[in-house]
């Protein structure tokens, strides 16, 4: 989805515009601390049975909707390496590339590779791994802060915030790089469930997208129910998280060009998807998205 800036309507002083009525928001009461918000809309919770809602989750993430003829893996083979979109348009730039990647742990692999194969500048976040920001090699900087919805700290004392708070914090922020024509090549997001507050952040704000100038993404989706919960996924829960799918696909224009299915993290995580749908019992999908806004 593109925004332009507004230009003044030359329209007849006598002339009224009618106003429209405010759309009732289809996620409501959204807890700063929690993965989902507390309800939704039955406009978006239409669907038959959970067993419809999965299947309609399983094929929208692993529905193919651009071909990438060219696919470049960065890091280890497995899991910590991620593929990357290289086609002639998404191709990153020798030394002269910025990807951010969110979600550590003790696996540097893809940041390493980008700056070392490609001399790409990259950003990465990790709050969990109690180590304070620092230049980690040549290019590659540390940020002891991780990704959610919002500015806060957890109980566990990590600082979070959103992902446009992170681009002002770091000097990016979609204005100002707009105007250099300054592109971010690629971002990987691998937040264990704390995608869903990022993903309800950037589909619900207003103005232009600050993902708007993200050539590609990287984004590891999980069960939004842990086990130390003692619930699986209910009804709203899968119609609250195939909403936040699909307008980041449709609102925000990013299209998937590769899935891949991982159910490492069914050890701490409910099903998110059932055997009976997908051949196996999956709590993981890697899924690779380009952004159409950069399609020749």
């Amino acid at each position: 989805m593109t925004h332009g800036i507004e230009e003044e309507a030359n329209e007849s002083p006598q002339r009224t515009i009618p106003t429209q009525a405010p759309t009732k928001p289809v996620i409501r009461d959204c807890p700063i601390k929690k993965f989902l918000c507390k309800s939704v809309s039955d406009k978006i919770n239409n669907f038959t049975s959970i067993e419809d809602a999965q299947r309609v989750f399983h094929k929208l993430v692993t529905t193919k909707e651009y071909t990438c003829d060219k696919q470049v893996l960065y890091g280890h083979p497995g899991d910590g390496g991620y593929p990357l979109c290289e086609d002639k348009t998404f191709a990153l730039k020798k030394n002269d590339c910025l990807v951010y990647s969110f979600g550590i742990r003790n696996d540097w692999s893809f940041d390493d590779a980008l700056y070392e194969k490609m001399g790409c500048e990259v950003h990465s976040f990790d709050p969990s791994i109690g180590k304070e920001d620092h230049m980690h090699k040549p290019k590659v900087y540390f940020h002891n802060l991780g990704l959610w919805g919002s500015r806060f700290v957890n109980a566990k004392k990590w600082s979070l915030d959103s992902f446009g708070g992170i681009l002002k914090k770091l000097g990016h922020e979609e204005a100002r790089i707009y105007a250099q024509q300054r592109v971010i090549d690629a971002v990987k997001v691998d937040i264990e469930s704390s995608e869903w507050p990022f993903l309800q952040d950037v589909i619900s704000a207003s103005g232009p997208s600050v993902l708007r100038n993200v050539k590609q993404m990287a984004l590891e989706i999980h069960t939004p129910r842990w086990n130390r919960e003692k619930r699986g996924m209910s009804q709203k829960d899968y119609a609250q998280i195939i909403h936040h799918f699909k307008e980041f696909r449709q609102k925000l224009g990013f299209r998937n060009f590769l899935y891949r299915t991982n159910n490492d993290c069914c050890g701490r995580m409910t099903t998110l998807t059932p055997a009976k749908i997908a051949k196996k019992r999956l709590c993981c999908y890697e899924t690779y998205h380009v952004n159409s806004r950069f399609f020749l």
